[in-house]
């Protein structure tokens, strides 16, 4: 599903409409967990990895965020914040691995690998430490229930693209 998806935005233009409607819809997912219990999902249904598929692949939109659009789908799902943190996360690292290794790869192509000097990599040692304990205080947050205030910061987003 997620494929399907990158197929259809990968050439979406980050245009203010396109970007306000990518913060509204994070928005969305961020503020949905507030209403929701902390129910167990017991088993797997044949359709909800399709439906988290499509979540993902929404993300493609500028302006979505990927863990909190599959953590909401998974949570309207009935996913525990626990478990609904921890699949996104999961469904989220391949991609990123991803993106890291392309990105190399098109530094090579470009005969631009001598970038990569050792002030770049601390550099890159450093922002993987900090998204680390970033992403780690939101696992924290999303298991007690606090998760939604991340909705805030997208709100001032959609607000100020709204405004100027």
């Amino acid at each position: 599903m997620t494929l399907l998806f990158f197929i259809l935005f990968h050439r979406a233009v980050p245009t203010q409409k396109l970007l306000c409607i990518g913060f509204a819809m994070t928005t969305f997912f961020l503020l949905i967990d507030r209403w929701l219990p902390a129910e167990k999902k017991r088993r797997w249904v044949w359709y909800e990895p399709l439906l988290i598929g499509c979540a993902q692949g929404i993300a493609f939109l500028p302006g979505v965020s990927r863990l909190a659009i599959t953590y909401g789908a998974a949570r309207v799902l009935s996913f525990s914040p626990r478990h609904a943190f921890e699949f996104s996360f999961l469904i989220e690292a391949p991609i990123s691995a991803a993106a890291f290794f392309k990105g190399l790869y098109d530094l090579y192509q470009l005969g631009m690998l001598n970038l990569l000097n050792l002030p770049i990599c601390l550099i890159m040692v450093i922002a993987g430490i900090a998204a680390h304990f970033i992403l780690s205080r939101c696992y924290a947050l999303a298991l007690t229930g606090w998760w939604y205030l991340f909705a805030c910061y997208t709100a001032l987003l959609t607000a100020a693209l709204l405004i100027f």
